[in-house]
């Protein structure tokens, strides 16, 4: 299954340091699902929504709402699929 997603430049996406270490693992464990790019896009959309946030707690926060990003992504395509 192929979920169509729109790419960004890099350039558009803020940068932190744990971006890499939080996308791998969801690649993990959604890569026999989603493209790569829809797992960064999830992850990079995530980071901005939680700019403000306290650093501590962005990590954290950025792998639970990436990953409920995601969830909802899979459920829609296989929804699409029925």
């Amino acid at each position: 299954m192929n979920i169509r997603t729109v790419a960004r430049r890099e350039a558009d996406a803020p940068h932190d340091p744990g971006l890499a270490d939080v996308t791998a693992d969801l690649m993990a464990e959604f890569g026999a699902h989603l493209e790569r790019a829809a797992v960064s896009e999830a992850v990079r959309e995530g980071l901005r929504d939680l700019q403000c946030s306290p650093a501590a707690a962005r990590v954290v926060g950025l792998d639970r709402l990436a990953r409920n990003r995601l969830i909802a992504l899979v459920e829609q395509g296989e929804s699409q699929a029925r």
